[in-house]
C-alpha cells in the first residue's frame, strides 16, 4: 500500500523547521526508512516534507516507526497530515503541478521532485508502484506546465526576493549559496545587471566553484569585479559592502549570525529551511528580515490569474491518474500475462526443434505447413475443449464471447 505522511505548507515555520530532512542526512534516513518499507521517496524542500512510503504496515504502527526513525518530536505528531493510495497518488500529481505550494504555481517543485526520485532511484529504494507513480508524476508536471504555460508567468521566491530589493533600489547583493535557488537568484540579477553595482556569491567550495558553467559564461563580469566570489567562511567580511544579503544554502545550522551583523539598514532574505538566518536577527532595528513564510504574501499580483489557468487545466491531472489506476489494476494480472508468453515461446520452441531435425529429409515447404497448422490446432483444440465445458455449465454465451475476440467471429 502507498503511504504519504507529509508536514503541511502553512504548519508555523518553526515547526515545519524542526520535521524538515537536511541535504546531508537524506541518504542515512531513506536508507532507514528503508528497513521496513519495501520502497520510500522523499521530497524535503523549503515549504515541504513528504514521506512516501511503500508498505504493508497500518497507519499508526507506520507513523510511530517514522516518527522514531526521523528523530521527530512525537508531539509534533498533531501537524503532519497522512493519507494512502488514491488520495495519496492525487496529491503527488497536485504537487508536481504547483497545486500546493506556497507560491502558486511555482515552476522549481518538478525538479525537486524529479532530485527525490533519483536520490531514491540511486539507492534502489522504488521498483514498484512507488516508481510508476512517481514516473508518471514528472510525466504530468511537465504536460501540465507546457500546457498551462506557466513559465510565461515565472514566480520563484528567488523572483520575489530580487524584485522586491531592486524596488527598494538595492544594488550591492550577497548570494550566500550556489545551488539551485541562488542561481535562480543570480539569473534574475544579470537580467538586471544595470540596476546593480556588486554581486559577491559566498560558497563553501572556491576551487570547484570556478570550474562551473556560472563562472565560464561570466567572465567578463568576475573580471570586471561586478561579480566576485568568496569563501562562505569569510563572507562576514563583506558585509559592509553590501545591502541585501540572500541565503540559499542548505546548512542545517544558521550561517548568518547576529554577532556578525554591521548596524546599518540591511534587507535579508532567507529562502532555506532549515532556516539560514539566525532567528535573533529579526530583532535588530536597522534590517529587515523577510523568510519565505512572508515572502508568499507578496505574490498577489498574478495568483488569481494563475489559479484560473491552472484549475482550467486539471484534465491533465486526471489523464495521469487514470494511466496510475489502469496500471495498478493490470499489474494483478501481469504475472498471468507473462506466464502465457512462456507457454506461447514454449510452443513455438517445440515446433522449431521438430523442424530443425526435419528440414534434410523432408520436403521444407510442406514440413512448414504442418507445423504451422499443428500449432494452430493446439490453440483451436484447447478453445473448442474449453467451449464445450462452459457451454455444459451454462456459460456457452460468455465463452463464445472471449473466444471470439482472440480467434475472431466465429459465424
Amino acid at each position: 500500500m502507498i503511504h504519504l505522511i507529509g508536514i503541511g505548507k502553512d504548519v508555523d515555520l518553526t515547526i515545519r523547521s524542526a520535521l524538515s530532512i537536511d541535504t546531508f542526512s537524506l541518504r542515512d534516513k531513506l536508507l532507514l526508512l528503508g528497513e521496513f518499507s519495501e520502497e520510500v521517496v522523499i521530497i524535503s524542500t523549503c515549504n515541504r516534507t513528504e514521506v512516501y512510503l511503500n508498505s504493508s504496515l497500518s497507519e499508526d504502527n507506520l507513523l510511530n516507526k517514522v516518527f522514531t526513525t526521523l528523530n521527530w518530536p512525537t508531539e509534533y505528531k498533531s501537524f503532519i497530515f497522512y493519507c494512502n493510495e488514491k488520495t495519496a497518488a492525487s496529491h503527488l500529481f497536485e504537487v508536481s503541478c504547483g497545486f500546493h505550494s506556497k507560491i502558486l504555481g511555482e515552476d522549481q517543485i518538478l525538479g525537486q521532485i524529479r532530485s527525490a526520485y533519483e536520490d531514491s532511484c540511486s539507492l534502489q529504494l522504488v521498483k514498484g508502484d512507488l516508481m510508476k507513480l512517481f514516473q508518471l508524476a514528472i510525466a504530468c508536471g511537465k504536460e501540465f506546465k507546457t500546457t498551462t504555460m506557466l513559465y510565461k508567468m515565472p514566480v520563484s521566491y528567488s523572483s520575489i526576493a530580487v524584485k522586491k530589493a531592486l524596488s527598494e533600489n538595492k544594488k550591492n547583493f550577497l548570494i550566500v549559496g550556489f545551488g539551485n535557488m541562488a542561481s535562480l537568484c543570480l539569473n534574475y540579477l544579470l537580467s538586471n545587471l544595470k540596476s546593480v553595482d556588486n554581486i559577491y556569491i559566498a560558497v563553501r567550495n572556491l576551487t570547484k566553484t570556478l570550474e562551473t558553467d556560472f563562472v565560464k559564461s561570466n567572465i567578463e563580469h568576475l573580471e570586471s569585479g561586478k561579480i566576485k566570489i568568496v569563501s562562505l567562511d569569510l563572507m562576514r567580511n563583506y558585509y559592509d559592502e553590501v545591502d541585501t544579503i540572500i541565503c540559499c544554502t542548505a546548512s542545517p545550522t544558521p550561517v548568518v549570525l547576529e554577532k556578525d551583523l554591521p548596524k546599518k539598514d540591511l534587507l535579508i532574505f532567507d529562502l532555506s529551511l532549515p532556516i539560514n538566518v539566525e532567528a535573533s536577527v529579526k530583532n535588530i532595528e536597522a534590517i529587515t528580515l523577510y523568510n519565505i513564510d512572508v515572502l508568499h504574501l507578496m505574490d498577489e499580483e498574478n495568483k488569481a490569474l494563475r489559479k484560473e489557468v491552472m484549475e482550467n487545466h486539471r484534465t491533465v491531472i486526471y489523464k495521469y491518474l487514470n494511466k496510475f489506476y489502469e496500471y495498478q489494476k493490470f499489474k494483478k494480472i501481469n504475472s498471468k500475462i507473462i506466464s502465457l508468453k512462456v507457454i506461447g515461446n514454449q510452443v513455438s520452441e517445440k515446433r522449431y526443434k521438430v523442424y530443425e531435425n526435419k528440414k534434410h529429409t523432408k520436403d521444407n515447404n510442406a514440413l512448414v505447413k504442418t507445423l504451422l497448422q499443428s500449432t494452430s490446432n493446439s490453440y483451436i483444440n484447447k478453445a473448442i475443449e474449453v467451449l464445450k465445458e462452459e457451454t455444459y455449465k451454462g456459460n456457452e454465451e460468455i465463452a463464445l464471447s472471449i473466444i471470439e475476440k482472440i480467434f475472431g467471429s466465429c459465424e
